[in-house]
């Protein structure tokens, strides 16, 4: 039994280091200057204004020129709640891994007793 919660807390402290590790390339990008002009400007700003404006523009009104724009800015919203939650979920998962890796000592400490 204690062999499977010290595998399992293992398992844990990987999973949290690895969701720590993308929250960090998220911020990593978001400080790149070309990531900044190319996506957080270009993408997410300039490209969904433009989009947004389709949507009443006269030449867009057919439904599949309207179910389009919905994708388009469907997959800009994806993108963007994608990388926000790797961020929030780093965030969160900081102390959970001190606190995971204080139990996984502490486990270890009873094996050896």
């Amino acid at each position: 039994m204690l062999a499977d919660d010290i595998q399992e807390i293992e398992i844990s402290i990987e999973d949290a280091k690895k969701a720590i590790r993308m929250g960090e390339l998220v911020d990593r990008l978001e400080k790149n200057e070309d990531f900044k002009e190319l996506i957080l400007e270009g993408y997410f700003k300039e490209d969904a204004s433009r989009i947004v404006m389709l949507k009443a523009d006269k030449t867009f009104q057919t439904p599949e020129k309207q179910s389009k724009i919905d994708k388009d800015l469907l997959g800009i919203s994806v993108f963007a709640d994608y990388l926000r939650t790797k961020k929030i979920l780093a965030i969160n998962l900081v102390d959970s891994l001190r606190e995971h890796e204080l139990t996984h000592q502490e486990l270890l400490q009873e094996t050896i007793q």
